[in-house]
């Protein structure tokens, strides 16, 4: 009976997500992490640049669904691969940095790691904005307690329910000597037409054990 009861509640709730309109849901992602973020190649002043998610090779001029657009707020420095962003001039610092997936339907997480300038306080916090791509209104996050001129421990966002990053801009007033290790993750949410396939898998299942019991 517990088994019954068990696909009957499985069956209703994919009943209710294929039917319920899509609500943003970021959250501050407790255990922040996912796939690398590979700039495409080694670059010296520019304020835009590009690089691509999980794997090691060259954007395709929007051609890779896998690729992530920068802007920055003054010239940076980096080198290729899994590699660190600076400012390009030592007297400035990076303040704004903006990420617009080529593919704004797959990325579902973000973190990354940085040097602040100066302490990173609730007065003076690190905000991370995120746009989704599914006409939601952006959320905004403040993130705080961190030294000046230290490295602070990844910090992140994530969806609960598959909404996926169209924008995510990354903030601090004072300025970073240094934004790296940025990582997104994808997810695959099932469409209504495979939640509705999955609900009949699990109705058969339920057929087939009274069948045996019978």
């Amino acid at each position: 009976m517990k088994f019954l009861n068990l696909m009957t509640i499985s069956i209703a709730s994919l009943v209710g997500l294929a039917a319920s309109p899509a609500q943003a849901t970021f959250i501050v992602d407790p255990d922040p992490g996912g796939q690398k973020f590979y700039i495409d190649k080694p670059d010296n002043g520019s304020m835009d640049f590009c690089g691509v998610v999980g794997t090691n090779q060259a954007c395709q001029a929007g051609l890779n669904d896998f690729e992530v657009n920068v802007a920055t707020d003054v010239g940076i420095q980096t080198g290729s691969g899994y590699s660190n962003i600076k400012p390009d001039d030592r007297n400035d610092l990076l303040r704004t940095l903006t990420f617009t997936p080529e593919n704004s339907g797959i990325f579902s997480d973000f973190s990354f790691r940085g040097q602040p300038v100066e302490d990173v306080t609730a007065d003076n916090p690190i905000r991370i904005t995120v746009t989704d791509d599914q006409t939601n209104t952006a959320q905004t996050f403040d993130f705080s307690g961190f030294n000046a001129n230290a490295d602070f421990s990844r910090i992140g966002i994530y969806s609960l329910d598959g909404q996926t990053i169209k924008e995510v801009m990354i903030f601090f007033d004072s300025g970073f000597r240094e934004i790296k290790q940025i990582d997104f993750s994808s997810t695959e949410m099932p469409e209504p037409g495979s939640l509705a396939l999955l609900g009949l898998g699990l109705l058969g299942v339920v057929g087939l054990t009274r069948r045996r019991r019978s």
